[in-house]
């Protein structure tokens, strides 16, 4: 079901609930806003969940790296 401004009744009560907002069962501008703080907030934990391992992957290839530059001058 899509929810949007202007949507009434007990789902969005729900999303209203879920969010920590006044819940009156009415989609208006506050929830509009709260929806859209939320959704920013989880783009955001995904941006750093994904960058993790992408970081450590990285790290690991700089640390291969110059492990193998460290054994060349040595050679």
């Amino acid at each position: 079901m899509l929810l949007k401004v202007g949507s009434r009744g007990n789902e969005v009560k729900q999303i209203q609930e879920f969010l920590g907002i006044g819940a009156d069962g009415i989609f208006g501008k506050g929830t509009e806003f709260a929806v859209k703080e939320f959704q920013k907030s989880m783009v955001l934990m995904m941006m750093v969940l994904l960058a993790l391992p992408l970081g450590i992957v990285w790290v690991s290839l700089l640390l291969m790296i110059r492990k193998n530059l460290m054994k060349r001058k040595t050679d």
